[in-house]
């Protein structure tokens, strides 16, 4: 999922990769994050652009789910694979809002043409999507064998 969470990152205005894996580590982390979510979800023409991004992602994230699977089967740590099934379902959930919106449909789900809501949950899966990258790639025997480095903030 680390291509999805960065991509949507990078929707919102948030720093390159390495420097997103420092923000979201970091104290202010959250509030930054939450507040260039908030610009993108104001704006109707950048919701509708963050949308189609979303919806491509929401697709990729099943796929992903199975290229992941022996991973999560085996881990050490079962709670990686509740928080990547709940970052899998949170962005599943935002593309229909985001769809929702986007067609200017009548609102049927919690947080449909809200762009507060629509904001944390931006939020939510940059911030759940980051720190479950690291913890995924932690576990790999041989990350080097999946095109993968794990970040050095994970080693050690």
């Amino acid at each position: 999922m680390k291509g999805g969470t960065f991509t949507i990152a990078s929707m919102v205005g948030a720093p390159r990769t390495g420097e997103m894996r420092s923000l979201v580590r970091s104290d202010q982390g959250e509030k930054t994050t939450r507040k260039l979510a908030q610009t993108v979800a104001g704006d109707g023409a950048q919701r509708k652009s963050l949308h189609e991004v979303v919806a491509e992602l929401a697709g990729e994230a099943r796929a992903q789910r199975g290229r992941w699977a022996p991973v999560l089967v085996e881990t050490p740590y079962p709670h990686a694979v509740t928080r990547f099934v709940r970052l899998q379902a949170r962005l599943t959930r935002l593309e229909t809002v985001l769809r929702e919106d986007a067609l200017n449909w009548r609102p049927s789900y919690e947080g449909s043409g809200n762009a507060e809501w629509i904001a944390t949950r931006v939020a939510n899966v940059i911030q759940l999507g980051s720190r479950l990258d690291v913890e995924l790639l932690s576990t790999v025997e041989h990350p080097d064998r999946w095109g993968q480095r794990i970040p050095e903030a994970a080693e050690g």
